[in-house]
């Protein structure tokens, strides 16, 4: 599989069509039920006559539909090689593609257990094929820069949510998120280098949450890719 693929991002990004990601590295979004890819900017597409419902909301204002199915390929790069970390409320199942691979690493709030998975070609090693992420469970990760098995400068990752995504339903991690929720220090510690003003200070980009600015053909998005592949 590896072998077919361009070993160098900026190849990758220019065959795919994928922009920069406001969690880091690059996507393109290839599937939204009912919908065409990419034309609502990570929101629901209220055009599709199928929606699902999906939440309870106390807000009545907030429509609580969603596309029944979204799909991207996100891609970390060897220079935005970290998934900030984040939660969100529909279930994410992860697709190894190709190139290095990438630790998830996860935490469930209910049961307060943090577990690492790897998803990349080794199985034999315990990689996995599939990473799967129920909703309301953090996760983070890094691209395994290190594994010199695969030249690539990039993961290239499939991934599924249902209900379909929309950034309403998504947040990142804050500071507040560790110290007031999660009780083991020892967890606190494991995902605070994931936070966004940490990945950013490691990286030296802006990665943000104005999800919709990311589609725009500007200036910085050109910057973003430059500085990314």
């Amino acid at each position: 599989m590896n072998s077919f693929l361009p070993i160098r991002t900026s190849d990758l990004i220019e065959l795919l069509g994928a922009i920069p990601h406001p969690e880091g590295g690059f996507f393109i979004e290839t599937h939204r039920s009912g919908t065409t890819p990419m034309t609502t900017r990570g929101q629901t597409g209220w055009t599709d006559p199928n929606l699902v419902m999906t939440y309870d909301r106390p807000n009545q204002q907030e429509d609580p539909r969603r596309n029944a199915l979204t799909s991207i390929f996100w891609i970390p790069t060897v220079k935005s090689p970290k998934l900030i970390l984040s939660v969100n409320k529909s279930d994410h199942v992860h697709y190894y593609h190709g190139g290095k691979p990438f630790e998830y690493t996860l935490y469930n709030p209910e049961t307060q257990i943090l577990e690492k998975q790897i998803l990349g070609p080794d199985i034999v090693a315990g990689h996995k094929l599939q990473v799967i992420v129920p909703g309301g469970w953090w996760k983070c990760g890094r691209m395994l820069v290190e594994f010199d098995g695969i030249p690539h400068d990039y993961t290239i990752i499939g991934e599924a949510v249902g209900p379909g995504f929309d950034h309403n339903d998504f947040r990142f991690g804050m500071e507040e998120d560790l110290t007031k929720t999660i009780p083991s220090m020892e967890v606190q510690e494991a995902l605070r280098p994931y936070l966004p003003e940490n990945v950013h200070k490691d990286d030296k980009d802006e990665t943000n949450t104005d999800f919709d600015g990311h589609y725009d053909e500007n200036e910085k998005q050109q910057e973003r890719t430059q500085a990314r592949s």
